[in-house]
């Protein structure tokens, strides 16, 4: 497909959530590449279909609507599909970094009032007994059909973002859908499509950088290159 240089479409005003936005793209374009690992690709339909399998062990934990829920993951498919997955069941991603003290994050969780975070096995050991751990260790593609998502509130909590915590106990921001949003639309009609068409995304999820490198790509169409340190 040949890309344009002229600025994007402004077909996100129609959305008010980041995976309303994401998962329109799922079904207009099932089969493009979504997320590139290292020498491996997810397509959009990959994407979403990780996505509801973690959403679907979210589901019997009866998360409460805006509630922190942790992301503690590697630098994989698996780290997009657990944001939106998050964001599908109605919680508040809390964006963790494995390279981060242990220190560092037990105090984020402490101070958010988290009590579920999203791992693998091999992480799990590095987190506090206090949390419940819901592993998404060997996720299965699933073949689900494709569901619209509805409208949500734009004062929907989306994420949050915690300060380097130089001061002494980190302290955090709680980012709503609406702020998210406004920052996507600014994306798509700042770059054109050709500029978005291949991102590179090595920002940690705890830096905010992290949600323009993964999602405005995402909302147009292009491909999320995941790499482990830009």
């Amino acid at each position: 497909m040949t890309q344009s240089n002229r600025p994007c479409r402004d077909v996100i005003d129609d959305y008010t959530s980041i995976q309303q936005a994401v998962f329109a793209q799922v079904a207009r374009q099932p089969h493009a590449v979504a997320i590139q690992e290292r020498e491996r690709k997810y397509t959009y339909s990959d994407l979403y279909q990780l996505s509801c399998t973690i959403a679907d062990r979210l589901q019997p934990l009866a998360i409460p609507s805006e509630a922190p829920v942790g992301v503690y993951l590697q630098r994989d498919v698996r780290l997009p599909a657990a944001l939106l997955a998050i964001l599908s069941v109605q919680g508040a991603y809390l964006p963790l970094d494995p390279k981060h003290p242990s220190d560092r994050t037990a105090q984020i969780l402490s101070v958010a009032q988290a009590e579920r975070v999203i791992t693998t096995q091999a992480l799990a050991a590095q987190l506090p007994d206090s949390v419940d751990c819901v592993l998404v260790d060997n996720l299965a593609i699933g073949q689900r059909p494709i569901t619209p998502v509805a409208h949500h509130s734009m004062s929907q909590l989306a994420y949050f973002i915690f300060t380097s915590g130089s001061t002494g106990v980190p302290k955090g921001v709680m980012i709503e859908q609406g702020n998210a949003m406004a920052l996507l639309q600014w994306g798509v009609r700042q770059y054109t499509e050709a500029n978005l068409a291949q991102v590179a995304a090595g920002t940690s999820i705890t830096f905010d950088l992290s949600v323009f490198e993964l999602f405005v790509p995402l909302i147009q169409g292009g491909c999320v290159h995941l790499l482990e340190d830009s």
